[in-house]
């Protein structure tokens, strides 16, 4: 099978698409379902999983069993997220308000393929500012300043929000 070898390399996932970038160059990795026959077929790996998921299992009842009121608790955890889902719009809004008084960029996306898009455009303005400042550096420049230059980038990319779930904010920003 083409790419077996390929679920080795480590890569980074991006909506569907996964990616290993070496040199600058972006290489699609295989997908779930190419991958998950040779995966099943691997029985050392079966048995992990299922040796995993027993012990996680068992330790859930353990902890679940010393809280008397551990139903009351997920309960309440569950309309927890149900409300923030419910209103994650407003939520996204707040969240776009303080990163934006605090100076940071929000990037909004239509979908995943739009998301991984700015993603990756952050990361590689990132990445060739770095390189850059490091130059700058080396061809008499302050190496203080670059290092500050490369700060700053870095909180730049870091202050970017990307949301790729929100429905109804699409195509703002």
């Amino acid at each position: 099978m083409p790419g077996e070898a390929d679920h080795e390399r480590p890569g980074v996932a991006l909506g569907r698409r996964r990616l290993t970038v070496s040199g600058g160059h972006r290489t699609p990795l295989p997908t779930f379902p190419s991958s998950a026959p040779a995966a099943l077929a691997d029985t050392q790996l079966r048995a992990n999983l299922r040796r995993a998921t027993a012990t996680i299992r068992a330790k859930r009842a353990s902890v679940s069993a010393e809280m008397p009121d551990w139903e009351p608790l997920r309960d309440a955890a569950r309309a927890i997220k149900e409300e923030a889902l419910g209103n994650l719009d407003g939520y996204l809004s707040q969240l776009e308000e303080a990163v934006t008084r605090a100076g940071g960029t929000v990037h909004r996306a239509r979908d995943a393929e739009e998301a991984n898009r700015i993603i990756g455009e952050l990361v590689e303005a990132a990445v060739a500012g770095s390189v850059a400042a490091a130059r700058s550096a080396m061809d008499g420049g302050s190496a203080a300043g670059a290092r500050e230059e490369s700060v700053a980038r870095e909180e730049a990319v870091a202050g970017s929000v990307v949301d790729g779930r929100s429905a109804s904010s699409a195509g703002q920003g």
